[in-house]
């Protein structure tokens, strides 16, 4: 895109429930660096305490601690009480703004729009309804049999107030399973071995974007919520940069390492550059040798 872009309808926000070291101070590098490279934009970090340091050009707004659940209801539900621009950029500690020149004003035109990730809904002729992960919905794109709504990864996501307003003025409750009790084996010194047992989420249902883009998605697009459409998703952001979603779009690795902010390490994750925004493939499943997996809803 080429001419003037008007940033000043967004406000890049990072949220967090993490207090105290390693909570907001660690999304401040991505938030600073991404408020920078849109001219004109409001940037706000929401998080239980205000890092030492923080620009003061970036609002900071105080919230009491949550866990991944309730940081989950707070994006659907209490972050339209906090953004007063046409749109909120949500970033976070490993998904910031890589290349603002591949800004299309096109994004606008949509209530939400992120990278395409692992897991999709898939609907039928017969309106039967499925989860397909490890990004094996990529080969039903083309199977007229088929409706595919992939998960576009919330932690580098442009969303319209539209969006951020629909799930409360839809009465729409969080849609999840019951989830499966597993456990891992502890591997810290004076406990290793010892059972730790946890909820496991099924394709990561209780993620608010697996709740905007799948559990319900339907309603929403009923109550006006548009859906950027995936080419135009994957020109936006990319969270994983592997042939079976981005052929063609291989060996720009370089240019990604170039633009990288600095931030805090993020153990051995390598890190791959697309589209404007970038999320962190760090947290993608392996894709080699896994087996579909579908999950009805």
């Amino acid at each position: 895109m080429t001419g003037p872009r008007d940033f000043s309808r967004i406000t890049v926000v990072s949220v967090t429930g993490v207090a105290g070291p390693g909570g907001g101070e660690a999304a401040v590098p991505s938030l600073v660096h991404s408020a920078s490279m849109l001219p004109g934009c409001r940037a706000m970090l929401i998080s239980p305490t205000r890092p030492e340091g923080l620009p003061r050009h970036i609002a900071h707004q105080r919230i009491k601690p949550f866990g991944y659940i309730e940081y989950s209801l707070f994006i659907l539900y209490g972050l339209q009480h906090f953004i007063e621009t046409d749109f909120a950029l949500v970033v976070q500690d490993d998904g910031w703004v890589l290349d603002a020149e591949r800004w299309n004003d096109r994004f606008y035109q949509y209530d939400y729009i992120g990278a395409p990730s692992v897991n999709a809904l898939v609907i039928n002729r017969q309106g039967q309804q499925a989860v397909i992960t490890q990004y094996e919905w990529v080969n039903l794109l083309s199977d007229p049999q088929f409706t595919v709504y992939p998960v576009y990864n919330g932690g580098f996501s442009l969303r319209s107030r539209r969006l951020l307003e629909a799930p409360g003025r839809l009465g729409l409750g969080m849609n999840v399973h019951y989830p499966l009790l597993s456990y891992k084996m502890a591997t810290e010194p004076g406990h290793a071995g010892e059972r730790v047992h946890e909820l496991d989420w099924p394709y990561g249902q209780h993620a608010e974007d697996a709740q905007v883009c799948m559990l319900t998605r339907l309603a929403l697009q009923n109550g006006g919520v548009r859906y950027a459409p995936l080419d135009l998703a994957m020109d936006f952001s990319f969270e994983y940069m592997g042939p079976i979603i981005h052929e063609g779009y291989r060996g720009l690795s370089d240019r990604a390492r170039r633009h990288r902010p600095r931030l805090p390490p993020a153990g051995n994750a390598r890190v791959h550059g697309q589209g404007v925004g970038l999320r962190n493939p760090h947290l993608n499943r392996r894709l080699a040798g896994d087996q579909t997996r579908r999950r009805h809803i």
